[in-house]
């Protein structure tokens, strides 16, 4: 799960913080992390998971435990074609536009997969909350992100969030 999320953050730190952008490396970093998330709801609810990339396959096996992931099947759709960019890169040219698009079809796959799994069963739990994590969640608060979406995204324990939460009313307050 860490991997994961670690994909998706680090396309979206490469999409908002390089110039020129690499477009490619970004699409395969939020085609690897919704592959990561898809086994790791097979993990979770099958015990295992095939040992394949092509999203459209683990999405259908996912489909197949609980219909609801339905509700995701664009943004699968949207990134399924994405596997294959590391062995034959410039298959496919790309724009910012599109790319921004595939960050947030990204985002919202890990929402609902994280919100299909029981975060209390995760097996990671950061010790200390990182300075990069307090400003995520801070400035996440300032944009009015709902509670839970940046709860699932930051992955910290609820105590943590809590706790950051507390000191961003406070800083708010003064």
């Amino acid at each position: 799960m860490r991997l994961a999320r670690d994909n998706h953050r680090a396309g979206i730190k490469l999409f908002r913080g390089t110039y020129p952008k690499p477009f490619e490396v970004i699409i395969s970093n939020a085609h690897q992390s919704v592959e990561k998330y898809l086994k790791a709801y097979l993990l979770k609810f099958r015990g295992k998971y095939p040992s394949i990339h092509q999203l459209d396959n683990l999405f259908e096996r996912c489909c197949s435990c609980d219909e609801q992931f339905e509700e995701i099947r664009a943004d699968v759709e949207m990134l399924s074609p994405f596997g294959v960019l590391e062995r034959y890169p410039h298959q496919k040219e790309f724009d910012e536009t599109f790319v921004d698009r595939a960050l947030k079809a990204c985002g919202r796959i890990e929402v609902f997969i994280l919100g299909e799994l029981d975060l209390s069963e995760l097996a990671y739990v950061e010790e200390a909350v990182s300075d990069e994590i307090k400003e995520a969640v801070f400035k996440s608060l300032e944009l009015g992100m709902p509670l839970k979406m940046i709860r699932l995204l930051v992955g910290v324990s609820d105590e943590q969030f809590e706790s950051l939460v507390q000191e961003f009313d406070t800083l708010e307050d003064s």
